[in-house]
């Protein structure tokens, strides 16, 4: 059953805090730059660190969404006047048109606020442990490309330490901006995380007893950790 109006708006905005509209801010300085310039690299600086952005055109027709994201948030260097850095890179297909432009908002949404909350962790001090730059690894130089390990990995790296807090805060934020179930969001993540968006990758998942367990499993985990997050989560979330 859906809220009322205004109850929904003050749920939003109870759920709010400064990292979701510092989210806001950044996603639209790039929307914008993106719309006009497409494929010009460029930086935005904030009092506490630079994003850079880097566009590139992919040369090709998609398969699936006609744009790709990807984004990290550089741990804290050292020395006097240095900042942290975010980057981000963006690339475009050769068709990635006006009409891509709503799915490609929320995706950037989604990668900013995601780093984001690396950012604040970073700045109390939270580090990646030696079993997360392990995993990462593993995940990175995996050989074999067997899809079941392939998911087993990214299961791991999804709910570790140091990537949940940031999974979780970004499902949220943009199950906020989409007036949509926070489930709707976790789906269109996996479909990122696990599968790059290729849809045949996917397809070889379909009947996989083992992955289709470890998908769940990773679903009821982000949905606990976020449960956790928002003491006054409520179903109309699910």
């Amino acid at each position: 059953m859906k809220m009322l109006n205004i109850e929904n708006c003050l749920y939003k905005i109870a759920y709010r805090n400064e990292y979701d509209m510092l989210a806001n801010e950044i996603a639209k300085e790039i929307f914008l730059n993106i719309k006009q310039n497409r494929t010009i690299d460029f930086l935005i600086n904030k009092q506490n660190f630079v994003i850079k952005v880097q566009v590139q055109n992919t040369g090709k027709e998609s398969s699936y969404d006609a744009f790709d994201i990807k984004a990290d948030m550089l741990d804290f260097p050292h020395g006097v006047n240095k900042r942290p850095e975010m980057i981000i890179n963006i690339f475009l297909d050769n068709d990635f048109v006006s009409g891509d432009y709503q799915n490609f908002n929320y995706v950037l949404y989604e990668v900013i606020r995601h780093e984001l909350e690396h950012y604040y962790k970073y700045s109390l001090g939270t580090y990646p442990d030696d079993d997360y730059k392990k995993l990462y690894s593993e995940l990175i130089n995996l050989k074999n490309k067997n899809l079941e390990e392939h998911i087993k990995l990214v299961s791991e790296y999804i709910l570790s330490e140091t990537e949940i807090d940031s999974y979780v805060k970004s499902i949220m934020y943009v199950a906020k901006k989409q007036h949509k179930p926070v489930t709707d969001i976790i789906e269109q993540v996996i479909k990122r995380a696990f599968f790059n968006n290729d849809p045949e990758l996917a397809r070889k998942s379909v009947g996989n007893k083992t992955i289709i367990d470890m998908l769940n499993y990773t679903r009821k985990k982000l949905i606990g950790k976020l449960k956790e997050f928002y003491p006054r989560f409520r179903e109309v979330w699910i």
